[in-house]
């Protein structure tokens, strides 16, 4: 068994912070507050905003490979 250590011979520590997100999601509404509904240009309310969206996105198809 591989124990990882420093070069002074202490322990390493480490945590999977990704194994987080399911229980997260699990016990939490929405991890980063309550959601708001708009219209319009969210820019306008709140430059710095950070959120989710959901979209539906329409391709051509005859194209190989879509970039969105």
């Amino acid at each position: 068994m591989f124990i990882p250590t420093n070069f002074n011979g202490k322990l390493i520590y480490g945590y999977d912070v990704n194994s987080l997100y399911p229980y997260i999601m699990k016990n939490y509404l929405i991890p980063i507050g309550k959601k708001t509904y708009f219209e319009g240009n969210i820019r306008k309310i709140n430059p710095y905003i950070f959120m989710f969206f959901y979209c539906e996105v329409e391709v051509l198809k005859n194209l190989m490979h879509t970039i969105i």
